[in-house]
């Protein structure tokens, strides 16, 4: 039986064919899957050909019973750049005895689970990922899942988000929606491997990491509802912050190492969130907040009460955006703002931080073609990142995409060093990267 499936999927791949039935009958595993070659080139410091990624993914689903269905997604990606050219060259910030060829090849189970739709409930078992929220990359109440800093934000939205086992359990009465997660996993943010070009930070090899069990068990809960006009969500998550306490976030999507004692350890944290959406002509109107009791920051080294040791605060977190179509163009703009309640200052956070972006895209030659533009702005250092793009769909299942990744703004210092972390910039410190890109993707 085993040698009849291998045979099986494997002649499904090769003739990209949806269906495989085991001894011809009952349930159709359908197979899909992508292929993509990418290539970086740095242009800006240090100018090298820094990624050849050649990637695939197949996504394998089939029924279970009559109200069942089982989905499997994996890939495997190899980067062969280190055959014709350094390490060194592509990270001049190499440090020996970094594991810098770990980053360049891999393979993992991407998303497992088990769908069981039913009268009363939809069921979704197993390793998943979870959007909440509206406002694209803010991360203000959409931290159900923890990210993959691999290739710092540059990766797509399915590939920066780690999935985690977990229930997840929808119900839709009459008033709206419910959602309920139960997630004993414990798997937190991952940083850009050792040695990358990508490399900010790295987690103290003793970090304290809670043990799955009941008690650590992350819990999440969404009720939605549309008064009038206006689409609500409200949602509560108690959850691990996926930082240690030992780091700070910025905007929830960055970390650097805090204070003289690495003594790293995860914290449980409370996340209180809202969502509001409503059509205004031809503008989508859409506001969120969460308010996070519990998160532990890091104090200056030597600072007085504290002296070093991280200390609770609560952080409120809010984002506005609006989305329109302004003479053809798409074009959305988002503002997002987060301060720490009780703020002291010994504690190296900005008592406000401050950031907005911005998308711009149009279509081209029916559909076949769109330019877009992605701009991201942090006002502490005036940091920027600047994603021109161009997609060009060659046929209905190949995709060429091309474009530039521009990085700016004020450096600050090394996330390592300690006495100096006040100065770190998140996107700055990596503001000679700026690099152009291109990418081939083929669907089947």
């Amino acid at each position: 039986m085993r040698r009849r499936t291998r045979a099986a999927l494997g002649l499904a791949l090769a003739l990209g064919a949806p269906a495989w039935a085991p001894g011809g009958a009952g349930a159709q595993v359908e197979l899909t899957g992508r292929l993509q070659q990418e290539l970086a080139y740095r242009y800006a410091a240090a100018p090298a050909l820094t990624k050849g990624l050649a990637f695939i993914q197949l996504e394998a689903g089939a029924p279970v019973g009559t109200a069942g269905r089982l989905t499997a997604i994996g890939r495997a990606w190899y980067d062969p750049v280190l055959d014709f050219s350094e390490p060194d060259r592509i990270n001049p910030d190499l440090a020996p005895g970094d594991p810098v060829r770990d980053a360049f090849h891999g393979a993992e189970l991407k998303e497992l689970y088990l769908d069981v739709l039913t009268d009363a409930v939809d069921l979704r078992v197993g390793r998943q990922i979870v959007r909440w929220g509206l406002l694209e990359g803010t991360r203000i109440t959409d931290r159900v899942n923890p990210l993959d800093f691999r290739e710092f934000l540059f990766r797509d939205v399915e590939d920066r988000y780690i999935p985690l086992w977990m229930l997840r359990a929808s119900y839709y009465p009459t008033w709206g929606q419910t959602q309920v997660l139960v997630i004993p996993d414990m798997t937190f943010h991952k940083p850009a491997p050792a040695g990358s070009e990508w490399e900010e930070f790295q987690l103290p090899p003793d970090t304290r990491k809670p043990k799955v069990s009941l008690k650590n068990t992350e819990l999440g809960l969404l009720l939605g509802r549309r008064w009038g006009e206006t689409a609500w969500t409200a949602s509560y998550l108690y959850t691990w912050d996926d930082f240690p306490a030992a780091f700070r976030s910025v905007f929830g999507v960055a970390g650097a190492l805090t204070g003289a004692s690495f003594d790293a350890r995860y914290e449980r944290l409370h996340i209180f969130g809202l969502t509001a959406s409503r059509s205004v002509g031809p503008a989508v109107l859409n506001f969120e907040g969460a308010y996070d009791h519990g998160k532990h920051l890091a104090t200056d080294t030597g600072a007085l009460p504290s002296g070093g040791n991280e200390i609770a605060r609560d952080i409120a977190h809010w984002g506005a955006g609006v989305d329109a179509n302004v003479a053809g163009v798409d074009v959305s703009v988002v503002y997002f703002q987060e301060q720490v309640i009780g703020w002291k200052p010994y504690i190296p956070v900005d008592r406000v931080e401050r950031a907005a972006s911005l998308l711009m895209r149009e279509s081209y030659l029916h559909n076949r073609v769109d330019a877009q533009l992605l701009v991201l702005y942090f006002h502490a250092g005036h940091q920027y990142v600047a994603r021109p793009r161009v997609d060009w769909r060659l046929t209905d299942r190949t995709k060429l995409s091309v474009g530039v990744d521009l990085l700016g703004g004020q450096r600050g210092s090394d996330p390592s060093d300690a006495t100096a972390v006040r100065d770190f910039r998140f996107v700055g410190y990596l503001k000679d990267h700026d690099r152009a890109t291109a990418t081939v993707s083929y669907r089947f």
